[in-house]
């Protein structure tokens, strides 16, 4: 890699690095500070950083959308000095010569910004036409995702090339027993984590919320026995008596709540008048 794409490169995922940063902090404020200010990028209903923080789609996998850019831009990072980092020596021993495995780094963040340019126009569609939203910096680091991929490629290969370069490297490093295992210990720590973070939404309190809003709006009828105004079993032991129109709000969530009670808990019969 060369002097200039090397500098080129660094300046581009750094400034990508700290806007996840600022990201990250906007995301912070929007779902678990109530006492936050507005971001400087929340101008209006359509350029509303801390509006498109607050929906569900901000996380994948329970993880911050801002996290998985700081976690690329980094990869990024270390791609662009691995072949300076590999020839680090102490006293004659090479303390990273386990990364001797990258050989094409060039093709890697190539390829890396490819797709990581195209899940940010996926993200940019549901921003415009599901969110109805626009958050800039996101924006902004999508075209910075974009320039990495295109300044990154190497001279002698096409964009197909560099795809299949990386795949073959990765195979090929498959093939050796250390790599392998390393592979294997970080995929099953990352599936470990991230089931976690999806399961426990720690850090999408948004995502949890919603879930239990759905929880109370959308009951389900599977396995419910209905007979004329009686939910349940008509000769359990504890009688509820509903007086409802199902018209107010708080009717249709107590309807929501005795659905499911009559189907969640046995012995249970629900009577409405």
């Amino acid at each position: 890699m060369s002097l200039t794409k090397r500098i080129v490169l660094t300046i581009i995922a750094l400034v990508g690095f700290l806007t996840s940063v600022k990201l990250t902090m906007i995301y912070w404020d929007a779902n678990f500070n109530p006492y936050a200010l507005s971001s400087f990028c929340s101008i209006n209903d359509l350029i509303d950083c801390d509006g498109v923080a607050k929906t569900g789609h901000s996380q994948f996998w329970g993880v911050p959308l801002a996290l998985w850019g700081l976690f690329l831009y980094f990869v990024f990072l270390f791609f662009t000095y691995v072949d300076k980092l590999k020839n680090i020596e102490i006293k004659g021993f090479r303390i990273f010569a386990y990364f001797d495995v990258f050989k094409n780094p060039e093709s890697y963040i190539c390829a890396l910004g490819i797709i990581a340019f195209s899940i940010s126009m996926i993200l940019a569609g549901i921003s415009i036409f599901e969110i109805h939203k626009l958050c800039i910096l996101c924006f902004f680091t999508y075209i910075l995702n974009l320039l990495i991929g295109l300044i990154a490629k190497p001279k002698n290969q096409s964009f197909v090339d560099v795809f299949v370069t990386s795949f073959k490297d990765f195979v090929e490093a498959l093939k050796v027993k250390k790599y392998a295992l390393a592979f294997s210990v970080l995929l099953i720590v990352a599936i470990g984590f991230l089931s976690y973070t999806e399961i426990s939404d720690v850090m999408a309190p948004q995502v949890k919320l919603k879930k239990e809003m759905d929880y109370f709006s959308k009951p389900s009828k599977a396995g419910k026995s209905v007979t004329g105004n009686i939910l349940g079993d008509k000769n359990a032991i504890l009688v509820l008596h509903e007086y409802t129109d199902y018209q107010c709000p708080f009717c249709f969530v107590l309807n929501t709540m005795t659905l499911r009670a009559a189907g969640e808990l046995s012995n249970i019969k629900v009577v409405h008048h």
